[in-house]
């Protein structure tokens, strides 16, 4: 359903004939707002032990990192003699992959040089009830 909303929201912007730029992002994270990262933080301080999804891959970007390209991209756009040309759709996800496990694993290495320390533990995705 997530995806396929996405996908069809596009197809929407598309079809309504505006010159548009789609950018598709991939694992979003930030300080702020509901996202993976925050939610293994949160976890982390509820919970003895975590098993996460081990065979589903991503990269996860920053929010920081989308924010930058989408002004870069603005800039230009203003420049450009022809922004229209810019339309389209385009993927914005930052380097490399990850699975589920790895990206919470690096989220808890990282909180645990500020105290806060927690095992994960490798799960593949259909054994997680839905």
């Amino acid at each position: 359903v997530y995806g396929r909303s996405k996908l069809m929201g596009e197809q929407a912007i598309q079809a309504s004939g505006a010159k548009a730029l789609i950018l598709r992002t991939s694992w979003v994270y930030a300080a702020r707002g509901n996202n993976f990262a925050k939610t293994m933080l949160r976890l982390a301080t509820e919970r003895d032990s975590l098993n996460v999804v081990a065979d589903q891959y991503g990269a996860p970007t920053g929010a920081e990192l989308i924010a930058d390209v989408t002004a870069q991209i603005l800039h230009r756009v203003r420049a450009d003699q022809n922004p229209a040309a810019l339309a389209g759709i385009y993927h914005l996800a930052a380097a490399g992959e990850t699975s589920w496990h790895g990206f919470a694993q690096f989220v808890l290495e990282h909180a645990a040089r500020n105290g806060v320390a927690l095992k994960v533990a490798p799960d593949q995705i259909g054994a997680i009830p839905t």
